[in-house]
């Protein structure tokens, strides 16, 4: 509704690929995780969802996209204010958590599910897509506070 306070939305779980791309079958990018991704794609920042009270006061990024990869995304809370929050199964505990994401580059007219299923392949076995025509990061964090860092990484040839 148009009264709703804007905020972050259209969270995609268990993602083991995504594709953008230019309209029809244009140029554009595939990510894939291992084990799969939350993901979520929009015109606005979250800056910008941050900072208004209204829909009408976004105003979208021109040709930007905002892309959001989450390894582990906590539930959003219980089935009202009296409850625990979050059932177990939803919670994101503490521990090290690993993960590996790619990032392929998508030709104009490729077949996007073969160029996926290259990425996908090459994010399992922690290396760069086929070709060289992508990268693949393997992420670590020993915390749920700590910024993971990048434990091995491939990437294509300039």
């Amino acid at each position: 509704t148009p009264y709703m306070v804007p905020s972050e939305n259209g969270l995609r779980c268990d993602v083991h690929w995504m594709a953008l791309r230019r309209e029809g079958s244009g140029p554009g990018l595939v990510f894939t995780g291992l084990p799969p991704l939350s993901a979520s794609v929009s015109e606005y920042t979250t800056e910008q969802l941050e900072a208004c009270l209204h829909d009408h006061d976004l105003i979208p990024s021109g040709d930007k996209l905002h892309v959001c990869l989450d390894h582990q995304h906590m539930g959003v809370g219980g089935d009202d204010s009296w409850s625990r929050s979050v059932y177990p199964e939803y919670l994101v505990t503490g521990g090290t958590y690993s993960w590996s994401m790619g990032v392929c580059v998508l030709e104009d007219g490729e077949d996007v599910e073969s160029v996926a299923r290259q990425a996908a392949t090459a994010c399992a076995a922690n290396a760069v897509a086929p070709g060289e025509r992508g990268w693949a990061y393997h992420f670590q964090s020993s915390s749920l506070h700590s910024t993971p860092r990048a434990v091995s990484a491939g990437a294509r040839s300039p």
